[in-house]
């Protein structure tokens, strides 16, 4: 993908230690100045550097941990309308609607994840109606306003 997109970059944000086999790999393949581990970001510098973000990748294995979890800094990606790609893991399908919110793929297939970038990256217009709808599902599901009152209706009803 770097050689058909020359200017495209991948930001590692987080602070988490870089193994070195993945720093020999990309210093193998001259990839030094297409990704860029940025360490630890406050709030103010990740947000910036997020919405220069083309798209967002959200890449979760098939185990136990990732079935009943929901990563929730997709919320942020979605509230700054960024297009994002995930696996079809956990809850993320009870959301997530292939090529009308998100792009699907499945778990362990880098060949459809690779196919999936290229494909965002050169469809501009099927980028914005993703994080369009995306942002529509946002207000909607994960609204804390609109889920504070349905709780408070169940409660109301069901509680005495």
């Amino acid at each position: 993908v770097q050689k058909e997109f020359n200017d495209l970059k991948l930001f590692v944000t987080g602070g988490h230690e870089i193994n070195s086999d993945i720093v020999d790999y990309i210093q193998q393949k001259g990839m030094e100045d297409k990704i860029v581990f940025t360490g630890y970001l406050d709030d103010i510098q990740l947000r910036k550097l997020q919405s220069g973000a083309s798209l967002a990748i959200i890449y979760k294995h098939d185990n136990l941990q990732n079935k009943f979890c929901f990563p929730t800094k997709l919320i942020d990606y979605i509230a700054l309308r960024i297009p994002v790609i995930l696996t079809d893991v956990g809850s993320i399908p009870d959301y997530f609607v292939n090529m009308y919110n998100s792009i699907l793929i499945p778990p362990g297939d880098l060949d459809c994840l690779i196919e999936k970038i290229r494909f965002l990256l050169v469809n501009d217009k099927v980028r914005r109606q993703l994080a369009n709808n995306a942002f529509k599902l946002l207000s909607r599901e994960f609204n804390y306003i609109e889920q504070t009152g349905l709780l408070k209706n169940f409660l109301s009803e069901h509680v005495k």
